[in-house]
């Protein structure tokens, strides 16, 4: 089982960060990732290269990743609750995914859920 308190902030802010990185804008067209992240920390948009070989190790297609992207923009209860469900092992399940107020710090994410960071980690 988890640990009580302190691990349900860490678990949010674990899933803050992921829902950061998996909104950030990725264009495999031309072999480039946009860094430009929507986040108050990050004020400048950066292009990086994508090597051939690494474009064709993607687990995604450009059309799935844009599928992706839309629903967690459209529905993004929806997304996250699909990502979460099959993607980490749950002792207990949630009772909503997300909830609270950003702007004053009081996120909820996956409230009510309990889960082993460390089951989870280990393949």
């Amino acid at each position: 089982m988890g640990y009580e308190g302190s691990s349900s902030r860490l678990t949010a802010l674990r899933w803050v960060c992921l829902y950061g990185i998996l909104r950030a804008r990725i264009t495999l067209g031309d072999h480039a990732i946009s860094a430009s992240l929507e986040s108050p920390f990050m004020s400048s948009s950066k292009l990086y290269p994508v090597t051939e070989q690494a474009a064709a190790r993607s687990h995604l297609t450009r059309a799935q990743y844009e599928a992706m992207y839309a629903q967690s923009i459209e529905n993004p209860e929806e997304f996250w609750a699909e990502q979460a469900g099959s993607l980490l092992h749950w002792h207990e399940p949630w009772r909503y995914v997300s909830g609270g107020n950003f702007a004053t710090a009081d996120s909820k994410w996956f409230e009510g859920a309990r889960l082993n960071v460390a089951y989870n980690c280990i393949d």
